[in-house]
C-alpha cells in the first residue's frame, strides 16, 4: 500500500496491495475532505455505483455503397436506472441521424460511404449494482451486403463497479451539564451521502463506565412504503394525479392548470424542485382542470387530460436539455394544434 499526491495537491492516489487496485480521490477546495473519483483494478477502469457513465459509440460506413437507413442498437444492462443519448453526424461526411432520445438506443442513421455518426449514451448506474459493466452496441442494415460483419458489433466490458459511500455519523445529548443520577439520551445519526448503497454497516457505541441500565432503539428513514412529504413547498399545484417514468427517476404531477416534472433522487428518494408548465405560459394550452397524466414507456412523451379544457395535451422531452415543451392538444377527438405532422401518431 502507498499514497501519492499530485503536484498541485488536487488529487490523492492510494495503492491497495490487498485488492491490486489504485484509487483516485479529489480534494475539496473548502473543508479538508476527499471525494472518491475512480478505481483501477488489475489495470481495468472502475466507477462507483450511483454515478453517471457515458459511452461513446462511433458508427462508420467504410463503403463502397451508401446506406440510406442503418439501425444502431445499444441495449443498456439492467444495472442502469436511466439512459439518455444524443447523436451527432460528422461534419462534411454527409451522414444524418436523430438528435437523441431517452431509454436504450435503437435508432436509424443515414450513412453514405465514408459517413460517420457519434452517439453519446449516458446512464445512472444503480446504487446497488455489483461486478462489472458490459455494454454492447451493434449496427445493421437490411438489403445491404456487408463484406465484414465482424466490426458490426463492439463491446465495452472492462468497467469495474467499486462501491464508494460517504458514511457520516453525529452524536449529541443536547446538554452542557448533567447531574449524577439523572437519565440522559444521546441521539446518534448515521447517514450515507452516496453515491453507492451500502449493506451490513456496523455501528458501534461503547458507553462510558459511568452509565448503567442502558438501552437503545433505532429508526430508519425513509421507512419503506411511507412518503414523509407528498410534495415540498416548491410545488404550486394541488395534486390531482401523479405518475412516474418507467425508470422511476421522474415524477409527473398535475393539478389546477399546471404540469410539474419532478426529479427523484434514486439514493434518498427525495424530489427536487420541479420544471413547471402552466396554462397560458410559453404557448401552453388546454391545461385547465388538469386531472390525469400518463407518460410513454421511453419517457419521451407525457399526456395530460384536462377536464375543464375537455382536452388531451401532449408534451415532449428535449433529448439535449431534458426539458419538456408543449406540442399539441386534442379536443373532441380532433387535433387542434398540429405542430407535428401525423396527428395522433405518438399516442
Amino acid at each position: 500500500a502507498g499514497l501519492l499526491a499530485s503536484d498541485d495537491g488536487g488529487q490523492l492516489y492510494a495503492a491497495s496491495s490487498g485488492r491490486g487496485a489504485v484509487l483516485t480521490f479529489q480534494r475539496n477546495a473548502g473543508p479538508p475532505a476527499l471525494d472518491f473519483q475512480q478505481i483501477l483494478i488489475d489495470g481495468l477502469g472502475g466507477i462507483a455505483p450511483g454515478v453517471e457513465v457515458t459511452y461513446i459509440i462511433t458508427v462508420e460506413n467504410l463503403g463502397p455503397s451508401d446506406v440510406a437507413s442503418a439501425r444502431v442498437v445499444d441495449q443498456f444492462p439492467d444495472s442502469f436506472e436511466s439512459v439518455s443519448w444524443t447523436c451527432s453526424p460528422q461534419e462534411g461526411s454527409g451522414a444524418d441521424c436523430l438528435a437523441g432520445g431517452t431509454g436504450d438506443v435503437d435508432t436509424p442513421v443515414s450513412l453514405p460511404a465514408g459517413g460517420v455518426v457519434t452517439i453519446r449514451a449516458s446512464g445512472i448506474v444503480s446504487a446497488g449494482a455489483t461486478g462489472r459493466l458490459s455494454n454492447t452496441a451493434t449496427v445493421s442494415a437490411e438489403g445491404v451486403t456487408d463484406p465484414d460483419l465482424s466490426n458490426n458489433s463492439a463491446t465495452d466490458d472492462d468497467t469495474v463497479l467499486s462501491p464508494a459511500a460517504d458514511l457520516q455519523v453525529s452524536i449529541s445529548n443536547g446538554l452542557d451539564e448533567l447531574t449524577p443520577g439523572d437519565s440522559v439520551v444521546w441521539d446518534i445519526t448515521i447517514s450515507n451521502a452516496g453515491p453507492s448503497s451500502v449493506r451490513d454497516v456496523e455501528v458501534r457505541d461503547d458507553f462510558p463506565p459511568a452509565l448503567f441500565d442502558t438501552s437503545w432503539s433505532c429508526v430508519a428513514t425513509p421507512q419503506a412504503g411511507i412518503l414523509a412529504m407528498p410534495l415540498t413547498s416548491d410545488s404550486l399545484v394541488q395534486p390531482r394525479a401523479i405518475t412516474f417514468s418507467a425508470d422511476g427517476r421522474t415524477a409527473f404531477v398535475v393539478g389546477g392548470d399546471s404540469l410539474e416534472i419532478w426529479t427523484r433522487d434514486s439514493l434518498l428518494g427525495t424530489l427536487s424542485a420541479p420544471e413547471r408548465l402552466q396554462q397560458g405560459v410559453d404557448g401552453v394550452l388546454a391545461l385547465q382542470g388538469a386531472s390525469d397524466v400518463v407518460a410513454s414507456t421511453d419517457g419521451r412523451f407525457v399526456y395530460v387530460a384536462a377536464s375543464d379544457s375537455d382536452a388531451i395535451s401532449l408534451f415532449e422531452r428535449d433529448a439535449v436539455t431534458d426539458e419538456f415543451t408543449f406540442v399539441d392538444f386534442w379536443q373532441d377527438g380532433q387535433l387542434i394544434i398540429g405542430r407535428r405532422t401525423g396527428g395522433l401518431r405518438y399516442c
